[in-house]
């Protein structure tokens, strides 16, 4: 599995890797049965939100979509979106330095309101 993991991400460091790793031995498969369809109604989750909320995605192959993520744009206007289009699912491992700046500029423009 690390052989693998390496492969696939080859500027993760040894000791992500053996946490990766090692938390996927640990997972039970029965975890992921919340994939499985009737998927919950994330539509009127993103409805109810009512604070600034950052959803950063990742480039092409990312799990939320650029469509995806403007529809949720569209049904809360409080939902802001960057994407990180070099990272893939691991935002904050792919592009730490990336995806600390995309933070900050939200945090910094939330805070800055009156």
């Amino acid at each position: 599995m690390l052989v693998d993991l390496g492969a696939r991400h080859p500027h993760r460091s040894a000791e992500t890797l053996e946490l990766i790793a090692r938390a996927r031995r640990q997972t039970r498969l029965e975890a992921f049965e919340i994939l499985a369809p009737p998927n919950p109604e994330f539509r009127e989750l993103i409805r109810a939100i009512r604070v600034p909320t950052l959803l950063v995605i990742g480039g092409p192959q990312a799990v939320v979509s650029r469509e995806v993520a403007g529809e949720l744009q569209r049904l809360n206007d409080r939902v802001q979106v960057a994407q990180i289009v070099e990272a893939g699912h691991g935002l904050h491992l792919d592009q730490p330095e990336r995806f600390i700046a995309v933070v900050e500029r939200f945090l910094r423009r939330v805070m800055a309101r009156p």
